[in-house]
């Protein structure tokens, strides 16, 4: 069951968690159905920040970092292509996934262990960001600033703690198109199409 806006009750519950004001300034009408603020991944842009304009209101400044080193990509065939360790399951054309945004533009195979994640749910984008945090990005990124990387070392270990939770990570994603589909997340472009 959604509420008026397309916020689904848990999200409201937990203390008003608002979708529509995204890291670029657009307004998301409805979450599931009115895209057009978003940009297309397909047409226009590799990659999109997972970071929103709202996680000050409900995370701790550690995972406010975390979302700003992050950003979410539909999978292209060089990641079908390549045996990605310690998958159970083969990535599909344009399946989404999470990436290091530092280390991005490297070959696959030239990037820190733990770069790329692809969760099967939108409940995993939390514990996907989560295991990338600790050993991609403070541990095994080799191109994060290393002054970045002291920062979120500190913040790690201050232990702070926010409202936020999986919860807020998966009604973000939600809020940026993603779905759960029998092959993982996927990103909801029809409505994007015309804004090309």
């Amino acid at each position: 069951m959604m509420l008026a806006g397309g916020m689904p009750p848990s999200a409201a519950a937990a203390g008003g968690f608002r979708p529509g004001f995204l890291s670029g300034g657009g307004r998301l009408n409805n979450m599931g159905s009115d895209l057009r603020g978003l940009p297309s991944l397909q047409s226009q842009t590799p990659a999109m920040s997972l970071s929103l304009a709202c996680d000050d209101e409900h995370l701790s400044e550690y995972q406010i970092l975390v979302r700003k080193q992050l950003e979410v990509f539909e999978a292209q065939p060089e990641d079908v292509e390549s045996n990605t360790q310690g998958r159970k399951k083969q990535v599909s054309l344009g399946q989404v996934g999470i990436r290091c945004k530092h280390c991005a533009h490297l070959p696959l195979r030239q990037r820190g262990r733990g770069a790329v994640y692809y969760p099967a749910k939108l409940q995993g984008v939390y514990q996907a960001a989560q295991n990338m945090a600790s050993s991609h990005l403070c541990e095994s990124c080799q191109c994060i600033d290393n002054q970045l990387k002291s920062e979120l070392k500190t913040l790690r270990e201050r232990r702070d703690t926010a409202s936020g939770g999986k919860q807020y990570w998966a009604d973000g994603a939600r809020a940026l198109g993603l779905f759960e589909a029998e092959d993982g997340l996927r990103i909801n472009n029809s409505n994007n199409s015309s804004n090309t």
